[in-house]
């Protein structure tokens, strides 16, 4: 008789809460250094400790965002707008922001993005989308939690 291997994870409610990627902003930042060595020649010779510093800004650039394919015209929106603010933090050259601000923003930015929706009449599809939309919504207010919650307050 053979067994299941083990679950590598158990979504148990008291591991909190479980996060699902739906998109990502792929950046690269590029620094240029000088290195220098003091005395030259001979300070290398006598074992001097090159110094490396940083040449002008980082350079910052944006390769990608991806989406998971096959999701509701309402939820791709929301996640390109929260990966769009991410993009932009990038590109604006915010790399110092705490995690909890730049996810918070981003969760504001999906979150204004779906309250100016509005569902579309096709076949019957606004009936769906209107109950997605108030899904996402909520999904997104009730994540408020500690991380979120001064972007959301501010919404509100």
């Amino acid at each position: 008789m053979t067994t299941p291997p083990p679950p590598t994870h158990s979504a148990d409610a008291s591991d909190g809460p479980v996060f699902h990627t739906r998109g990502l902003c792929l950046s690269e930042e590029r620094t240029i250094y000088r290195t220098s060595i003091p005395n030259g020649l001979l300070g290398a010779l006598c074992g001097a400790t090159p110094t490396t510093t940083p040449v002008g800004n980082p350079e910052t650039s944006v390769t990608a965002i991806l989406l998971l394919a096959g999701l509701p015209r309402l939820l791709t929106g929301s996640i390109l707008a929260h990966e769009v603010m991410h993009a932009f933090f990038r590109l604006a050259g915010y790399r110092d922001l705490p995690a909890d601000v730049e996810e918070g923003t981003c969760q504001l930015m999906a979150l204004l993005w779906l309250e100016h929706q509005t569902p579309v009449e096709v076949c019957g599809v606004g009936v769906f989308e209107g109950g997605l939309c108030v899904g996402c919504v909520k999904t997104i207010e009730e994540g408020c939690v500690r991380l979120y919650v001064y972007a959301c307050v501010f919404v509100r």
